[in-house]
């Protein structure tokens, strides 16, 4: 199975060049929005978001899920001619959020995703698209999560990594494990331990011990060094997609 990965810093587009048929990452830093800029991200979210936004108790958790919604919704309308506002969403049969049939013409799948400080989301026209975001975290206790989440080939990896890379390493096989789950759309159906993502000595990746029906691509980045993002898409044709990535204020 061919997969490509790139790996970009904040500010770096992965092509220049990018129309309907690209993949596209938009993503926004969170920590620093404040009441004002909260007021204008509710302007644009739907009545039942709006709802679901008063159900957190922490103003920062309040502040990051109106973000990733607001940023959903404003690309979405970058490729379509509907109004932020104007986006109406289900769920498909394993509870994976979807656009309602009224955009059905678009043909545009999505994926959204937010960790503390970060919201992201991905849109491609015509194919199935996940993305995952997390934060490095020197507290957590990498090798513990992993020998309980990952696949016995994935643990043996991260023990081989210098201490330094290990935690890192963690949160970057479990972004592209969550991205390439989320944009299948099957729920708790696909565990994580069920599949392998092996980093070659090329820095390509391999993935083995799953039955997949098709080819994915896969992208990981890294927002700022703080964070890793990761972007999987399933590929329609033996030309991979190209990716562009931005940064929103």
């Amino acid at each position: 199975m061919s997969i490509l990965n790139r790996s970009r810093s904040r500010n770096d587009q992965l092509n220049s060049s990018v129309g309907l048929g690209d993949i596209h990452v938009r993503f926004r830093l969170t920590d620093d929005i404040d009441e004002a800029g909260h007021v204008a991200t509710l302007m644009v979210l739907s009545a039942d978001e709006r709802e679901r936004v008063q159900r957190f108790v922490q103003r920062r958790d309040r502040y990051a899920f109106a973000a990733a919604h607001a940023l959903l919704r404003q690309t979405l309308s970058e490729f379509a001619d509907v109004r932020p506002a104007a986006w109406t969403f289900s769920t498909n049969e394993n509870g994976k959020p979807v656009l309602d049939d009224v955009h059905r013409s678009t043909n545009i799948r999505f994926n959204l995703t937010h960790t503390r400080g970060l919201v992201a989301c991905a849109i491609a026209r015509g194919t199935d698209v996940g993305i995952d975001a997390e934060s490095v975290d020197p507290a957590v206790h990498s090798l513990e999560l992993a020998e309980r989440y990952f696949s016995p080939a994935e643990v043996d990896a991260l023990r081989t990594c210098a201490d330094s890379e290990r935690k890192a390493r963690f949160v970057e096989l479990w972004t592209l494990k969550e991205a390439y789950v989320k944009g299948l759309g099957v729920g708790l159906a696909q565990s994580l331990d069920s599949f392998s993502i092996v980093f070659a000595a090329d820095s390509s990746l391999r993935v083995g011990s799953c039955r997949m029906e098709s080819t994915w691509q896969f992208a990981l980045l890294t927002p700022s060094p703080r964070y890793r993002l990761s972007v999987a898409a399933r590929q329609t044709s033996e030309t991979p997609r190209r990716i562009d990535v931005r940064e929103v204020p």
